[in-house]
């Protein structure tokens, strides 16, 4: 399932059983990995509604981890690089905030000569822009974002 079938759907990321359906527009991006036509993304949501239940709390802002796995058909930019929040960052406490990216997902025009959809993926902010287009995007909340972020890094001996 895309993430635009899944946020578009009661079935949302971040809590299915509270009909929510998180917004990327401030998609807290700390960590950018590609590697062998997969990209992954790792950061948090904090414009979350009171009653949303969070992964962590400091000072009053509230925090939700997502993790996207995109397979990467086509990288068309990357300037920059994700950068952490000087105001809200707490690393050193386990309260990793970044700064804000806009993120866009949008469908492109399904070619007749592909079996799948693409997507076009645009992040947006003055530290870090990228565009590219991808075959899926997979998302991953909470504890399983970390999990997973990091598993796909794992060296195995």
């Amino acid at each position: 399932m895309h993430w635009l079938d899944l946020v578009h759907s009661k079935a949302a990321v971040a809590g299915p059983w509270q009909n929510f359906q998180p917004s990327l527009d401030a998609y807290r991006i700390a960590h950018l990995q590609i590697r062998h036509g997969m990209c992954w993304l790792y950061g948090c949501l904090t414009n979350l509604p009171a009653d949303i239940p969070c992964d962590n709390e400091k000072d009053g802002v509230r925090k939700y981890n997502l993790a996207l796995q995109i397979a990467v058909d086509d990288l068309i930019e990357l300037r920059g690089e994700p950068r952490l929040d000087p105001v809200l960052d707490d690393s050193n406490h386990m309260f990793e905030v970044a700064l804000p990216v806009r993120l866009t997902i949008s469908r492109l025009e399904e070619k007749s000569d592909l079996p799948y959809k693409r997507l076009l993926l645009k992040g947006s902010s003055e530290h870090l822009n990228f565009e590219m287009i991808a075959a899926s995007v997979g998302a991953f909340a909470s504890k399983a974002a970390s999990k997973r972020f990091l598993g796909a890094f794992y060296i195995r001996p």
